[in-house]
């Protein structure tokens, strides 16, 4: 969660009103509210949404701003307002849409001119995703063992200049990134080989 919004730390967001666009059971919405924002969660899973709100009575709502969770049929197709967020949040979801580019687009939409969208999608240059891809395959094939499982539903991953292409090509300029590797001692640098994600910070442009 740190790494996440790390991109974050040098921006004052007491008051901005932003979008956890497939927020899970709330953790970095809560994570947001507690910087001073307005944040609205939401997710295509009901029972996430059901678990991020419980969750809330385990926590000070004064110190988590009071976020709101929704139910929503997909973050390709969102029904808020066009323009209404500062920023949107959208950490490890890109993976399993059906069009990521209607994503980002829906982003586009609902965000003030220059605000900001964090996102994290997989590196596709990975050792480590690449091996568990492989190892994956082969339980599957061979034992019917579904392991790791979330790789059953993941369809896409990114490089670098990937990424950034959709990005620029829906109106954003990324302003800053960062490679994130969970599983890597940290003696060993953050790169395109050694990290499974890489999270960006981009701002939409006027039109």
């Amino acid at each position: 969660m740190n790494s996440f919004l790390s991109l974050l730390d040098k921006d004052d967001l007491t008051s901005q009103k932003w979008l956890d666009a497939g927020c899970g059971t709330g953790i970095l919405t809560r994570a947001l509210a507690a910087r001073g924002c307005k944040v609205v969660g939401v997710d295509a899973s009901a029972g996430m949404i059901e678990v991020a709100k419980s969750s809330l009575s385990d926590h000070d709502h004064a110190s988590v701003g009071n976020p709101v969770f929704k139910v929503v049929e997909t973050v390709e197709r969102l029904d808020f307002e066009q323009a209404i967020f500062d920023g949107v949040l959208c950490s490890s979801v890109i993976e399993y849409v059906n069009d990521p580019n209607e994503a980002i687009s829906q982003f586009y939409r609902v965000l003030k001119a220059g605000g900001v969208l964090l996102v994290s999608v997989p590196n596709k240059r990975s050792l480590l995703r690449n091996t568990q891809k492989l190892l994956h395959v082969i339980l599957k094939n061979c034992f019917r063992i579904d392991w790791p499982a979330y790789l059953a539903f993941s369809r896409h991953s990114y490089t670098y200049e990937s990424f950034s292409r959709l990005l620029r090509n829906n109106g954003f300029a990324v302003t800053s990134s960062t490679w994130y590797a969970p599983y890597v001692p940290n003696f060993i640098p953050r790169t395109g080989l050694a990290s499974s994600i890489i999270i960006f910070l981009a701002r939409k442009e006027s039109p």
